[in-house]
């Protein structure tokens, strides 16, 4: 079984909403430093991810930029 790029998990899964780390870890079979890297990949050089922090939760979310989002 091929394992699908982070960034493709992330577009068929959460294509439309926000979504912590812990969720996209019960998507992806990567251990956390391997999805954690690829995650902030996708934010920091691909500039494919964006994260914010929600305060009335104090939850770190994420959520495709619009040139990321297949369904734009």
């Amino acid at each position: 079984m091929v394992e699908l790029k982070l960034l493709e998990v992330i577009q068929q899964t959460f294509p439309d909403q926000s979504f912590t780390f812990d969720q996209l870890r019960q998507k992806s079979t990567k251990g956390y430093e391997v999805l954690r890297d690829e995650l902030y990949g996708l934010i920091e050089t691909d500039k494919k991810v964006i994260h914010q922090f929600d305060p009335s939760t104090e939850t770190l979310t994420f959520r495709l930029t619009a040139d990321a989002n297949p369904t734009n």
